[in-house]
């Protein structure tokens, strides 16, 4: 089972706020580094926690290698401890 994404549409749409991604990236060599945060305010149950009415702001980081123009790596963190 593959674990809910934060750019997954259902995550957009259950928020009562626009949920933001603003991307810093960063490239050195053949990687690309970004980092991103995610923000918005549950209208209901979201990834199994019960609503709150909260909000809540994630940020992100991808590690990402590029070898002769394609993707061949993706390392990913989300800081939880803002989630819902």
């Amino acid at each position: 089972m593959t674990p809910p994404s934060l750019d997954d549409a259902g995550f957009k749409a259950g928020c009562a706020n626009p949920c933001r991604r603003r991307p810093e990236v960063f490239v050195v060599g053949d990687r690309a580094i970004v980092r991103g945060d995610v923000a918005g305010t549950p209208t209901g149950e979201l990834f199994g926690a019960p609503h709150t009415g909260k909000s809540f702001k994630i940020m992100t980081i991808d590690i990402q290698t590029i070898k002769h123009g394609k993707l061949v790596r993706t390392y990913h963190l989300e800081n939880g401890l803002g989630a819902p």
